[in-house]
């Protein structure tokens, strides 16, 4: 994770991204629903949104009909900062693959298909 927050080159962190991509695949959602659907507590859920928020990452809306309910959504430029987060993501991995010597990565690659085949089988 260090070396992620180190070469990513922007102020995010891989938790922040990882509830900007929430919010992105899963739609607005309030605080409770983040927390729980991240198993973290309310309280780590509100000190990154509050950082998100400061960032223009995400938005609190306020719902029309109850006006106590706010929900998450994440901004414009969390979509493109997730974006970002993708293609840096898929370098570091290229880069990663290329220490691994050609026959040491099929062995892994046949490893984790006969892993997933049993786990497919017996869940």
């Amino acid at each position: 994770m260090r070396h992620w927050n180190k070469t990513f080159g922007e102020d995010v962190s891989l938790t922040q991204l990882i509830v900007l991509n929430e919010l992105q695949t899963f739609g607005r959602m309030t605080q409770n629903e983040l927390a729980e659907k991240m198993v973290i507590s309310k309280g780590a859920v509100s000190q990154i949104i509050k950082n998100l928020e400061n960032k223009a990452l995400v938005k609190r809306e306020v719902e029309e009909t109850d006006r106590r309910n706010r929900y998450l959504v994440i901004e414009e430029k969390g979509l493109e900062t997730i974006a970002r987060a993708e293609k840096h993501a898929e370098k570091l991995r290229e880069e990663y693959m290329d220490l691994i010597p050609d026959r040491e990565l099929e062995n892994y690659i046949e490893t984790q298909r006969k892993f997933t085949e049993y786990l497919k089988s017996h869940i």
